[in-house]
């Protein structure tokens, strides 16, 4: 097996797994990780377009995360690529090998038991890797996103009161999730997740990269997100049309390293907003929402000074830039462009241009806006 050579390492996975394997999480990415020599490898393979006959193959030297692979296994080139005809079974014949995957479809089941206020809307039922089941609603008046713990699925960590004093929150023992429990719906809503999960992508770093691929929501995701349009615009299923393999990543909850510090910030948001989903609202608020105002504002000021150095009126794109907002800790320098100097460091820790030697650093505030699939490693 050679890392540099993706062909070896499928290969090289598929010998190792059992006959028949199940894919879990409901972005459907089957996880691997292994020792080669001195690197530890950590990869996956997607699922989201066995329907055209293709599975995408990604993996990464966890030591040099730039170090990344990607390969593709394409139905009649390289070997077999068999969907069943209820979509839920996935035949893979390669290099003699075959192996069949079986899609989980559990995180959309109980559909009807979800309690909606009138102006949501259900979107989707989510597996996280965490092994949370999750509900992803859209409050059509709000805006916004957010996600609700899904009561009908077992457990897969012990929840417990964060502070005395907020008896509303609690926090997995082992996932460090906060949850806000609102009495009137009864419901626990997703409201922050730990900063230190997100900066190592662990399985406990939050939904976003786990929301099914195939969902018809870019209305909503452009009404939360303006910014999108100024980005090249997105598909139906939130991919961004202009930026290949990055997708528009749902994360509306916080990110926090102390406790004491989020319970603070929570316990604030929610005492001043006491009416309905203003509530879960003023917790969940993504700052990327209204990013397309700091675009719009630069590029007013960029117009300007344009003008003012005597160069005309130049159709000035400062957004074509600024790709991402809040940078996922698990971004990826090749992939990533500049971003505006001037933006303040409350708002993107990351410097301009990613400098590789902060890329390795943790961001003061790692809420993602932008996925990339093909990356999302475990």
């Amino acid at each position: 097996m050679d890392f540099d050579d993706p062909a070896s390492v499928v290969q090289f996975v598929l010998t190792h797994l059992e006959p028949e394997e199940r894919v879990f999480p409901s972005e459907q990415y089957f996880y691997y990780r292994f020792p080669l020599g001195t690197r530890v490898v950590s990869g996956n393979i997607r699922f989201v377009d066995v329907q055209k006959g293709i599975l995408h193959v990604g993996y990464f030297d966890e030591a040099d995360r730039e170090s990344v692979r990607l390969a593709e296994i394409v139905d009649g080139r390289d070997g077999t690529v068999r969907v069943s005809e209820d979509g839920a079974t996935v035949d893979v014949v390669y290099r003699g090998l075959q192996r069949r995957f079986i899609l989980d479809r559990s995180w959309a089941q109980s559909a009807e038991a979800v309690p909606l206020l009138e102006s949501e809307r259900l979107v989707s039922g989510v597996l996280d890797e965490s092994g949370f089941y999750l509900w992803l609603l859209f409050d059509e008046r709000l805006k916004q996103f957010f996600y609700v713990l899904n009561e009908a699925q077992p457990l897969p960590d012990r929840l417990a009161v964060a502070r005395p004093e907020a008896p509303r929150l609690e926090v997995g023992v082992e996932s460090r999730f906060v949850f806000y429990t609102d009495a009137p719906t009864n419901r626990r809503i997703l409201v922050a997740v730990s900063s230190d999960a997100i900066a190592r992508n662990s399985y406990y770093d939050g939904p976003f990269d786990q929301v099914p691929p195939n969902l018809p929501i870019k209305a909503m995701l452009e009404a939360a997100y303006p910014y999108v349009s100024m980005r090249g615009g997105i598909d139906e299923h939130g991919n961004f049309v202009g930026l290949q393999h990055q997708r528009v990543a749902i994360s509306p909850y916080q990110s926090y390293e102390r406790l004491d510090q989020i319970v603070a910030f929570l316990t604030d948001a929610y005492a001043g907003d006491a009416r309905d989903a203003k509530r879960w609202g003023s917790m969940t608020y993504e700052t990327k929402s209204r990013f397309h105002e700091q675009l719009q504002a630069q590029e007013r000021r960029e117009k300007t000074e344009s003008i003012e150095a005597g160069l005309g009126n130049l159709t000035v794109r400062s957004h074509d830039r600024a790709v991402s907002k809040l940078w996922p800790a698990n971004h990826w320098r090749h992939v990533s462009a500049k971003w505006p100097n001037e933006e303040p460091g409350r708002i993107s820790s990351w410097p301009a241009n990613h400098a590789l030697e902060a890329s390795n650093a943790a961001p003061r505030n790692a809420q993602g806006d932008v996925h990339d699939p093909s990356t999302s490693s475990r």
